[in-house]
């Protein structure tokens, strides 16, 4: 499987505020032992929005690139008297 730089990052962060794994025991006064546990299912669509929030930070980069080339063009253009 690829991978891309970025979105595994955002797998595991989204991973990481689910909860996987909820197991408590219980003791109560008279020694009886109480056992629960609760499994909870990411969404299916969680490498989708993974993807999502990468390109949407993708975008936020290339955007700030155009400024900078933009401004570097204008400083070019104003040093050689165009």
């Amino acid at each position: 499987m690829r991978t891309q730089p970025g979105r595994d990052d955002a797998v595991v962060q989204v991973a990481e505020k689910a909860v996987l794994l909820v197991s408590a025991d219980c003791a109560a006064l008279d020694s009886d032992v109480w056992y629960a546990e609760a499994f909870v299912e990411l969404p299916a669509r969680l490498a989708a929005l993974a993807d999502f929030e990468v390109d949407v930070a993708n975008l936020l980069v290339a955007e700030a690139n155009l400024l900078f080339v933009c401004a570097f063009d204008a400083e070019v253009f104003a040093e050689a008297g165009c």
